[in-house]
């Protein structure tokens, strides 16, 4: 973004301390001069997203030291470790998935924030049609489904089939694709956590 508007940007600092600084750029005889540092406002929602986002996922040092394009192999491997197995993983069993749907329920019923989580994607606008969603895919292999942003299409819809088809006592793997590795991340954790779990659990991520 900084870019596309004639900018630079650098930042340093780790959490709390995560400081991001913007810089206006003049050309003078081809050369790039940084005039100072311009303040940047954010609203205090987009504070808390910001401040949330950089606690779990800090910048390595090349990304501070401004080395990440310069060494994309390095920055490739270190992404590696990060990923996971879950969806290598064989199919499950009958009885296993009779485990893991009474460990399930259990705990939405017995946690109190899991609770709360879920009186929260009951009102999200794609709630309503869940038991259209898991009627259509029984009788169609392919499965259009369209709504505004932010409705609960990428973590509601993947759920509402997993939890389907265990419901039947069946196993299937889901994949949900992403564009962006912190999207990819950002989802399977948001899922996890709904469904109280840790990533690599029941839902894991794979970053190519």
């Amino acid at each position: 973004m900084c870019k596309k508007m004639g900018m630079i940007s650098k930042s340093k600092g780790y959490g709390e301390r995560r400081c991001l600084s913007v810089y206006k750029t003049k050309n003078t005889q081809g050369a790039v001069k940084e005039e100072g540092p311009s303040k940047l406002g954010f609203s205090e929602e987009a504070r808390q997203i910001l401040l949330d986002l950089f606690t779990h996922y800090p910048p390595d040092d090349a990304e501070l030291n401004g080395d990440a394009v310069k060494n994309p192999g390095d920055k490739a491997a270190k992404i590696l470790w990060k990923t996971d197995t879950a969806f290598s993983r064989p199919a499950m069993q009958k009885h296993d998935i009779a485990k893991k749907v009474k460990m399930l329920t259990s705990k939405l019923n017995d946690t109190r924030q899991l609770r709360k989580i879920g009186e929260g994607r009951s009102k999200l606008p794609i709630a309503s049609f869940k038991d259209h969603i898991s009627s259509t895919l029984e009788n169609h292999q392919v499965v259009l489904i369209s709504g505004e942003t932010g409705c609960g299409k990428t973590t509601q819809v993947p759920q509402y089939i997993l939890d389907h088809v265990w419901g039947k006592g069946e196993s299937c793997k889901i994949i949900c694709t992403q564009p962006r590795r912190i999207s990819a991340m950002s989802v399977a954790e948001r899922i996890s956590v709904e469904r109280g779990e840790t990533v690599g659990d029941t839902v894991g991520y794979k970053v190519y």
